[in-house]
């Protein structure tokens, strides 16, 4: 004859249910707590200068980065400071805006008249971003004299420099 033998799970103690409980819920309010204070402080919306200036209200007191390209002829350098004012634009295919900066701080080699750039900030009480850091693009930087890219293609399918090696 055979018997089936059922396992009889030890029915667990109120307390430790409670332990239980209680750990579980300590670990995700930590966990959670985490979460929440370490995005908090860092979020930043990615725009470019248009959303940005058809929404103003909406973008009032959050943090920022606007993408655009600084206008020729609109940075100003405050004398003996570190202490800069430009405006930064959209450019075709986007919807053609204008935004003006603030920012206090050293800035990029790269950042000059026409350059492409990306300012965190946030826009203050006049509209105007209150930029805490730039980075400036330079995409010409990593194309070849003629305007290519470094490395094309070549007939027998792997790359080569330009000169052909």
């Amino acid at each position: 004859m055979s018997q089936s033998i059922a396992a009889v799970a030890a029915p667990v103690s109120k307390s430790a249910a409670i332990k239980i409980v209680g750990t579980v819920v300590v670990i995700v309010g930590l966990v959670g707590g985490l979460l929440y204070s370490s995005t908090k402080e860092e979020t930043a919306y990615y725009k470019h200068v248009d959303e940005v200036v058809q929404g103003l209200d909406k973008w009032q007191g959050k943090k920022l980065q606007v993408h655009g390209n600084v206008v020729p002829g609109t940075i100003e350098k405050k004398p003996g400071t570190l202490d800069y004012r430009f405006t930064v634009e959209s450019r075709a295919p986007r919807s053609p805006q204008k935004l003006v900066v603030f920012y206090k701080g050293i800035v990029p080699d790269t950042f000059k008249s026409d350059s492409e750039v990306v300012v965190t900030g946030m826009l203050d009480n006049q509209q105007q971003l209150k930029g805490e850091d730039i980075q400036a693009k330079c995409p010409s930087r990593y194309e070849g004299k003629d305007g290519s890219r470094l490395m094309k293609d070549s007939p027998t399918g792997r790359a080569t420099y330009p000169n052909g090696t």
